[in-house]
């Protein structure tokens, strides 16, 4: 997925609909854009916001190109998602 998909992604998250499937892009789209500090505070709270929620599992639902989903993942975990977080 290039870069811009990403940037589009937080322009377009940052509206008033937010919980832990609009979330998830968010922190996501941080980490995709080496916005590190960001995602590890986002990530940070979605897991505390929603304890019990399938991130993994949703966003791979979402994210069809396997490669972007594992990179994706790797940097969701790097800013702190469990890898429990299925």
């Amino acid at each position: 997925m290039p870069r811009g998909h990403f940037e589009i992604s937080l322009y377009m998250v940052g509206s008033p609909i937010r919980g832990p499937h609009m979330d998830v892009f968010l922190a996501a789209s941080s980490a995709q854009l080496g916005q590190r500090m960001d995602a590890q505070q986002m990530t940070e709270d979605m897991q505390q916001k929603y304890p019990g929620f399938p991130f993994k599992a949703w966003l791979s639902t979402w994210l069809r190109d396997d490669v972007v989903l594992q990179q994706t993942l790797a940097l969701l975990e790097e800013a702190g998602l469990a890898a429990s977080s299925k």
